[in-house]
Formats: structure tokens, sequence, C-alpha cells
């Protein structure tokens, strides 16, 4: 009896110093006090998205066509290196889903739309086309996350190199069932300096070292877009089988 005491007051003790071990990884807030530091982990999604071979996600997106911000969309996204992506449109009434992989159906993306009867219908189209772009900022190419991460971190060494970028942490925000780390970067100079915006506001996934948020502002101080991962699931088994209708 005594023996099984001794062993209970040592599980209890293990116990209070694993907890309070991790109470202290909870408090320890991130050293981000300069503009190399932000960018450097910035930098540092390249690496984690390395490792990405394919994910799911459910994502949002709202954008600026000409002066209207339009309605929140919510996209399920299926995507597998080294480009094959699905896109199932969940906001809209009718359904709506969208398949390209670079290199097959000559260069096309498959579009299946359900229409006022109730029939899918499945059509081809070239990406680029006007069709394609209608309402939209960006083409099915630039729909991954791997495009987001170039996307921002080009900008952010060419705001560097040329010294026309502030970047600093904001703090930390709970959300999407995880720690994000949120930094804002600003743009000196003009529009035709060949920056992607005026400001934009990122939160990143601080265990997956993810983007989860983004919003990006024009050279009037609007949103032009603004994106959410509600949910990542990274390396889920995906295989070509889900890149067919």
């Amino acid at each position: 009896m005594k023996r099984i005491s001794i062993v209970t007051f040592l599980l209890l003790i293990f116990g209070i110093l694993l907890v309070s071990a991790e109470d202290k990884d909870k408090d320890q807030k991130p050293d981000f006090d300069s503009l190399e530091k932000c960018a450097q982990f910035l930098y540092s999604m390249e690496e984690s998205y390395s490792k990405v071979k394919s994910y799911k996600s459910l994502t949002t997106k709202r954008i600026r066509i000409t002066k209207e911000l339009r309605k929140k969309e919510i996209i399920e996204v299926y995507f597998m290196k080294p480009y094959s992506i699905r896109l199932n449109q969940l906001s809209s009434k009718k359904k709506m889903q969208v398949i390209y992989q670079r290199g097959a159906n000559n260069g096309k993306m498959l579009v299946q739309v359900e229409t006022l009867f109730g029939k899918l219908v499945r059509i081809k189209l070239d990406p680029e086309c006007k069709l394609a772009r209608k309402n939209q900022l960006r083409t099915i190419k630039e729909a991954s996350i791997g495009y987001v991460i170039k996307l921002i971190n080009s900008n952010i060494r060419k705001g560097v190199r040329e010294n026309k970028l502030s970047l600093e942490y904001l703090g930390s925000e709970e959300k999407f069932d995880s720690t994000l780390y949120i930094f804002e970067g600003k743009f000196s100079g003009s529009k035709d300096d060949g920056f992607f915006c005026k400001k934009a506001t990122l939160k990143i996934d601080s265990k997956l070292i993810l983007p989860r948020e983004i919003i990006i502002f024009d050279w009037d101080g609007k949103i032009r877009e603004w994106y959410e991962y509600l949910t990542i699931e990274i390396n889920p088994g995906l295989t070509e089988q889900d890149f067919k209708f």
C-alpha cells in the first residue's frame, strides 16, 4: 500500500512539472523585434511548404471587383503537387466544381456546373480566357498556398532589397483552433514600383508555419483581397482520383 502511494506521488509530481512546462511554452513570446527577424520567419514558410505533398482546406475568399467588395465565398480546396487542384464551390446555391492539372487536358481547366434544372454540365476552358477570369482577380493557376507564399516572399525580398518595406509583428491571436502570429507589411513608394499591394496583414499558423489569413489592401487603402484558411489538412493522401469528376 505504501509503495503504491509513492508511485502515485511521483506520477503527480511528474504531471505538475509537465503542465508547468507547457504553460511556460505558451507564455513564451516569439522574438520578432526587427524587420529582419519578421522577414526570416515569413521566409521559413517556404521550407514548411516544401514538406507538403498535398493538402485539403476549407477556404474563404472576398475580393474587390472595380469598386465592389464582393460577398464571401466558401471553397473546398484539394491540392496535390506538382500542380493538381480541385475547387468545390460551397457558397453558391448551384453546384460548381473546377479541376485544373498542369500538363493535362491540353492545358484546359474542367468545369462542372449545375444548370437551372439541376442537370450537371461539363465544359473545358482556357484558364486565361475572359470567361474563366470573369469576376476574378487571379486564375486557377494562382490558387495554391504555394503561390501565395511565393507572392508574399518575393515582395518582401524586393521591399527589403529596395528599402521600401516596413514589416512588424502585431502579436498573436487564437483562431481556427490555432495560435496565429500577426504581421503587417507596408510598402512605400508608388503603385508603379511593382509591389503587389500597399499594405498586407498576414496571420501565420505558429505550428504549421503556413498562412491562415491574408488581407491585402490596395493603394487607396481599401481591402482588395481577403483569404482565410479555416481548416488545413496536410498530406491527407490524395490521389489522381480526387481530381476527376
